[in-house]
This record gives structure tokens, C-alpha cells and sequence, in this order.
């Protein structure tokens, strides 16, 4: 990920199955950062995002990021969503997350 020109866009590296609901859809997003020496995580609107086929990345603009350098502050954050804003799994899918803390059992 990285600043994407002059204006305040930013290229963000997709880490989801769902990347058109994740940058594309305008909404909320919190922002995951280290500053300081500890986590935090500031909350900020998608106004717009569309895929970057060349470097395998989608181009996105949030509100009050409007320049090269509030851009390089937001660059190595990770992007967030609410757990009920993820989308319906089929019945044999689960998400990696819901795996955390669990038990794993080896049969030999």
C-alpha cells in the first residue's frame, strides 16, 4: 500500500475475499495503526475506491485524507470493518477469524 498522487488517494493491498464491498461500497472504516508505541485506530468515511488492475490493488479516497502528505500519515494502517458488516457465508464456510482461541483436536 502507499500514497496514489497528489490528491489524498491512497492504494490499498487487499486482504478480504470481499475487496468490491471493502473498497468500493462508501461507509464507515476504521483505520488500525501503531502511533506512539501502542495501537490505535482512527475512524474515517470511504468516499470512494476502484480497483488498480496493475498493481493488483484498489485506489481509494477517504474523507479528510486531501493531500500527498495526510495520505503518507494513513499508509501501513490496517483498514477495519464492524464483524456484522461482513457478508453471509454459505453453510460450509467460516471465517479465519472465528478460528481464534479455538481448540484443534489431531486424530491419529
Amino acid at each position: 500500500s502507499g500514497a496514489h498522487g497528489v490528491r489524498g488517494d491512497v492504494l490499498v493491498s487487499p486482504r478480504t475475499d470481499f475487496p468490491e464491498l471493502r473498497f468500493a461500497t462508501p461507509g464507515k472504516r476504521w483505520l488500525r495503526a501503531r502511533a506512539a508505541g501502542k495501537m490505535q485506530v482512527r475512524e474515517l468515511e470511504l468516499l470512494r475506491g476502484k480497483a488498480h488492475t496493475g498493481k493488483k490493488g484498489w485506489i481509494v479516497r477517504f474523507d479528510g485524507v486531501d493531500s500527498l502528505d495526510e495520505a503518507r500519515q494513513i499508509v501501513g494502517s490496517a483498514v477495519l470493518v464492524k464483524t456484522e458488516d461482513r457478508p453471509e457465508l454459505e453453510e460450509d464456510e467460516i471465517y479465519s477469524l472465528d478460528l481464534v482461541g479455538m481448540s484443534v483436536i489431531v486424530k491419529v
